[in-house]
């Protein structure tokens, strides 16, 4: 274990105690590095099925048309929009946590070559959802709508890229969704897995 995931795992126990003591109950919402590989873009490319419709139904030969040299810079403009992902979602959970920007942690997965974002305290299911999601929607749902009312293809292809890489998110918002709701609830970001653990009492 890093000194990073023994320091985020001390700070998940603190927590963790702290609902237990008051008598919550801890639910794991976790899943493997491969289902979350496999499953999370196809969850992506489900999302992206509609606008590539709508696209393709005002001009069949949209794709036909794209520059090859043009994928090069989108790469590299999606290596870069990955770092914004993990920024938004930050942001936003910054926004309902009692320390703001300071109970974000953020960093860097090595054998995955990946950023990551995690929110160190335990947020209501709105809140925690709303920072999950806000990725998707600011570079993928909003990008792919506008291109289908301005019919640009590099637009729409931009945002199929970073709607497929917000898979992993959508997942785990499936995972919440299936967990039956309960009038106290709350989601905090597991220290080691991908996913969370959710918190709830009766009543």
């Amino acid at each position: 274990m890093t000194k990073d995931e023994q320091r985020r795992q001390e700070i998940f126990e603190k927590e963790s105690t702290r609902f237990l003591s008051e008598g919550f109950t801890a639910d794991d919402i976790t899943t493997s590095t491969g289902a979350a590989n496999l499953i999370g873009p196809l969850i992506g490319c489900v999302l992206c099925i509609p606008f590539v419709i709508v696209y393709l139904i005002r001009d069949l030969h949209a794709f036909a048309d794209i520059e090859p040299g043009w994928f090069m810079l989108a790469t590299l403009a999606g290596i870069v929009c990955i770092v914004i992902h993990e920024l938004l979602h930050g942001l936003t959970w910054s926004l309902f946590t009692k320390n703001g920007f300071k109970s974000v942690a953020f960093g860097f997965i090595v054998q995955y070559l990946t950023p990551y974002c995690s929110c160190k305290e335990a947020l209501k299911r709105g809140s925690y959802i709303a920072g999950l999601l806000m990725p998707c929607i600011i570079l993928g749902v909003i990008p792919m709508t506008v291109a289908c009312v301005i019919m640009n293809v590099y637009v729409l292809i931009f945002g199929l890229m970073m709607t497929i890489t917000a898979g992993g998110d959508l997942m785990i918002l499936t995972m919440i969704i299936k967990a039956k709701r309960v009038k106290n609830e709350y989601f905090l970001d597991h220290p080691t897995k991908i996913g969370l653990v959710r918190f709830s009492k009766d009543g």
